[in-house]
């Protein structure tokens, strides 16, 4: 998704409800849930126009194999406005992809309970992002992530270039860099990216 500050990207795809559209412009990866049944997680889909979704949702997660905690961190734009920003610490997940993935799901737990209904989010996880992919040890992960799509009026997941993440990259290493447990959600949140925050490292 190749935006700076922006809510929409060239590089997404869609599903829009129970139709899957096929495009020659360009092998992306993304999912929609329609109401009449469900979508399998993450099929390749169209290149589609987001312009109608009104909020977007970008997220990161922070991992180190040297360190014992990661972060996480989200923020939602609604017509290219901050609307809210989440920070999180915690005790460092299995790999990075699982830290990815809670990201996700805890973004999505956090815009659900604020009554956000149609809303696209948008990670820098290519490799959640691929159908080719098979992750066995993120089945509990992904099955949570499924059931939480259900429960949106219209949802989409999408791929988001790293270099277009920023905030949520700023957010997730600044939360790391607590080295403790440590939440906040907030539309007032400052914010608190890593000191020194290198936007090569994960």
């Amino acid at each position: 998704m190749g935006i700076a500050g922006n809510t929409r990207s060239p590089d997404t795809t869609r599903l829009d409800q129970d139709t899957m559209l096929q495009s020659n412009r360009g092998d992306t990866r993304a999912l929609t849930r329609g109401h009449s049944r469900k979508r399998e997680w993450l099929l390749n889909v169209s290149l589609a126009d987001l312009n109608g979704s009104s909020d977007t949702c970008q997220v990161d997660g922070s991992w180190a194999a040297s360190d014992e905690w990661m972060g996480m961190g989200f923020v939602i734009l609604e017509a290219e406005e901050e609307i809210l920003q989440g920070q999180i610490c915690t005790h460092r997940a299995q790999s990075p992809i699982h830290a990815e993935a809670e990201g996700i799901i805890w973004a999505m737990k956090e815009a659900r309970a604020r009554g956000l209904d149609d809303i696209n989010f948008a990670s820098d996880c290519q490799q959640l992002m691929n159908r080719d992919e098979v992750w066995p040890a993120l089945t509990t992960e992904l099955d949570e992530i499924k059931y939480l799509l259900s429960k949106f009026q219209s949802v989409v997941l999408t791929f988001l270039l790293r270099s277009c993440n920023i905030r949520a990259d700023s957010l997730a290493k600044g939360g790391r860099s607590r080295a403790h447990c440590f939440a906040v959600v907030n539309s007032l949140v400052p914010f608190l990216p890593a000191l020194e925050a290198r936007h090569e490292e994960p």
